[in-house]
């Protein structure tokens, strides 16, 4: 009888990711034509952020949210409507009126509100008083709250928000709009996404609810956290909010988000099953750009051309350097084993003219687009010398000149 293979915790952690990854897909059998707002929910989850989801009435924003929620099983759930006449009792507890009449202390009963909760919905949040908002501030990013003059630490993960409208005349909501990472403009479903909604509204059969227990996500949250990432792509992250800025000063980034960047881009990596987090994954900063008055379209495709220029350029160039030091090895092989095929000034032509390329190709300046097109040529030049000189190896492919 064969034995059996003992499981290791690379086994776990690839198991619970798909299974993370099945839960999102079952919710996009259910959640129809909401791919987006469910993928930035799909990245929250595991660094424990927040997301807003705007957009006209009637789109499922608070059908996505209430599934996404009730798909974790063992969490504590908080939801609230907020209104012009929601008071802070409603939210954190009421008064222990005893408590105040005998000893002064202002102190909230916090059993089942939002303190308590792993996962918080707040619906129409934009339609609460000014001066409730900023009351949330500290339980949505350090996770504290001060009751009765003691700071406890709240279990709060993730918290949903959803909104028909967002109130920009106040510049007091600005530290609470940066409280959440991810902003999703919903749009009204097309017409092939709105006939998949009506024939599922039919048949409830075809879109099979998918759960997870809360502590498999407690864990995949730590796995990502753990997940190392690459000084460069730091680097890079730097650069790519400074062209931003420089582009559209109007959209602040501020040094917690770029933290909470960091945290996405560990997530996104995770996902895809990497063992480090690098430039390529850089290409999630368009999903965690802050609120903004400037439309979503413009930031997204803003985003798309500030990761093309810096992060494509420095992909190109990684690529070509690796393909260099193959060319080198490759002239060094040829010139050690070609000592009866060619006459010694081949040999001595072959090592110069090699030499001299790579000094010339290493001369360019990587980042612009002539750059890079010069590094393509310049290296495919070096494969024709290979070529006339000996035998490339197949592993080394041509550069196509862009």
């Amino acid at each position: 009888m064969p034995k059996k293979r003992k499981v290791t915790i690379a086994d776990t952690t690839e198991e619970l990711r798909d299974d993370y990854c099945e839960l999102f897909d079952s919710m996009e059998r259910r959640v129809i034509g909401h791919s987006s707002a469910l993928h930035k929910v799909k990245l929250a989850l595991l660094i424990k952020e927040h997301v807003m989801l705007s957009g006209k009435h009637g789109l499922a924003k608070s059908f996505l949210a209430s599934e996404v929620f009730a798909s974790f099983r063992g969490a504590c759930f908080y939801k609230k409507q907020l209104s012009k006449s929601t008071q802070a009792e409603e939210l954190f507890g009421p008064l222990n009126l005893k408590k105040y009449q005998e000893e002064a202390i202002w102190e909230n009963n916090t059993k089942g509100m939002l303190p308590t909760a792993h996962f918080v919905f707040l619906d129409e949040v934009y339609r609460a008083a000014d001066m409730l908002l900023p009351t949330l501030l500290g339980i949505l990013n350090e996770r504290e709250v001060i009751n009765g003059g003691i700071k406890y630490i709240c279990p709060l993960q993730t918290a949903i928000g959803t909104t028909n409208f967002i109130t920009t005349q106040n510049a007091q909501l600005d530290a609470f709009h940066d409280r959440w990472l991810f902003w999703d403009e919903m749009s009204p479903l097309g017409r092939t996404d709105k006939i998949s909604m009506l024939i599922r509204q039919t048949d409830q059969t075809s879109a099979r609810k998918h759960t997870m227990a809360y502590a498999d996500l407690v864990i995949l949250q730590e796995k990502v956290a753990a997940l190392p990432i690459e000084e460069e792509t730091l680097t890079l992250l730097v650069e790519m909010s400074e062209m931003f800025a420089s582009k559209d000063p109007d959209t602040y980034i501020s040094d917690r988000r770029l933290c909470q960047i960091v945290k996405g881009i560990k997530a996104i990596a995770f996902l895809e099953g990497a063992s480090i987090a690098s430039p390529e994954h850089l290409v999630v900063f368009s999903k965690m750009l802050p609120y903004s008055t400037t439309q979503r379209s413009k930031l997204d495709m803003l985003a798309g051309t500030t990761y093309s220029t810096l992060v494509g350029s420095y992909i190109t160039e990684r690529e070509e350097n690796t393909k260099l030091s193959a060319f080198e090895q490759e002239v060094l092989s040829i010139y050690r084993r070609c000592d009866s095929s060619l006459s010694s000034s081949a040999k001595q032509l072959l090592m110069e003219v090699s030499q001299e390329l790579r000094d010339e190709i290493l001369s360019f300046n990587a980042v612009t687009p002539n750059g890079m097109n010069k590094r393509g040529h310049m290296l495919n030049r070096l494969i024709d010398i290979l070529a006339m000189c000996g035998a490339v190896s197949p592993a080394v492919p041509a550069i196509p000149a862009s």
